[in-house]
């Protein structure tokens, strides 16, 4: 069997694309939750004229936004506040569009609903939606990758559905918060959606008794900008500590899910902190998916300090309970940082 084959892109350009992403299904799957310095990765990908990388196709964003509107509010401006690196094409260029607004199968549900998707969930338009998005990158005869912040929960789902390489990135919870509280404290984006999360699912198992104890009452309206207002009015109402142990829920059992089905875990923290692992990470992406990469630029932003406990008594029982629906222990065999490993020790011991 050759070591690669070639395809040309809509160019008319010659690509190379490693066997071991063709032979699983030519699928990347960057698996992040919000300000864990995922979108350095995706951009990483995206600089590759082997791949074609999809920014974050659960965006509400997409559900009715045109190119025009789109490259218009996530625009320069944004990318300055988000901290992230310059770019040189808009975040949702990839996206075939329609003119008049919002993306072929994309559906409201898909961005907040059923947060946990188990094997063997039975959900035929969100399947139709993602082999969508993968039949147009391929298409053009590129490798898709497709970052996502909101279906943390559902790696498991997707290597069931779709042969892929998921890639899990991972960031201690504490810089997560505080990046959260800079943008508007308890009206921060960020904050407002985990909020959003928990109360869309608050009639589930994994989160019916965090729901209740934290004060989060099941929300579903006819538009998701009601539902986006009254979660800012829970979260308004919150006490900071509250939101703290809903982003350690939500970090704990993104992690513990993913940590027992991704292919990788990149810890940026570990990333920042040690060279060596760094080379390591670098040599099990090749090993992964056949490409090189280097993150020798890789620097996280210095954030400024948030009020509230990373993890309170509170936090560490709702979370315990929480993981038992999903997972029962998590793999050990990974590396993380010593902020991680600390946590996860109160956590599980």
């Amino acid at each position: 069997m050759p070591s690669n084959l070639v395809q040309g892109d809509r160019l008319g350009r010659s690509i190379t694309l490693p066997t071991s992403v063709v032979a699983r299904g030519s699928f990347i799957c960057l698996q992040t939750m919000w300000r864990s310095c995922g979108s350095y990765f995706w951009a990483q990908f995206r600089n590759k004229p082997i791949y074609y990388a999809y920014f974050e196709a659960c965006n509400e964003a997409l559900i009715e936004m045109d190119a025009a509107a789109l490259t218009d509010i996530f625009g320069e401006s944004l990318r300055k506040q988000l901290r992230h690196a310059s770019l040189s094409r808009p975040y949702f260029e990839e996206f075939p569009l329609r003119n008049a607004g919002g993306l072929p199968r994309f559906l409201r549900r898909f961005v907040y609903d059923d947060y946990y998707m188990a094997t063997g969930h039975l959900d035929q338009e969100l399947v139709q939606y993602i082999s969508y998005l993968l039949d147009y990158a391929r298409a053009q005869g590129r490798v898709p990758v497709v970052k996502l912040c909101r279906w943390g929960l559902r790696t498991a789902w997707l290597q069931e559905h779709f042969a892929s390489v998921c890639i899990y990135v991972l960031r201690a919870p504490d810089a997560m918060f505080r990046s959260y509280w800079s943008f508007g404290q308890q009206c921060s984006y960020f904050i407002v959606r985990m909020i959003l999360i928990i109360a869309k699912n608050s009639r589930t198992d994994i989160f019916r008794r965090s729901a209740r104890e934290l004060g989060i009452p099941f929300i579903r309206e006819s538009s998701l900008s009601d539902e986006v207002r009254q979660a800012a009015a829970v979260a308004e109402r919150l006490d900071v500590q509250s939101i703290r142990d809903v982003v350690f829920l939500l970090w704990s059992l993104n992690l513990a899910h993913n940590a027992s089905t991704a292919d990788m875990v990149i810890d940026v923290d570990l990333l920042s902190q040690r060279p060596e692992y760094r080379e390591q990470v670098e040599a099990d992406l090749h090993g992964n998916i056949g490409e090189s990469f280097s993150f020798d630029d890789f620097v996280p932003s210095t954030l400024p300090s948030a009020p509230g406990e990373v993890l309170s008594a509170r936090g560490r029982d709702l979370s315990r309970e929480a993981l038992q629906s999903i997972v029962g222990r998590l793999d050990a065999t990974k590396d993380f940082s010593d902020e991680s490993n600390e946590l996860l020790g109160a956590l599980f011991g």
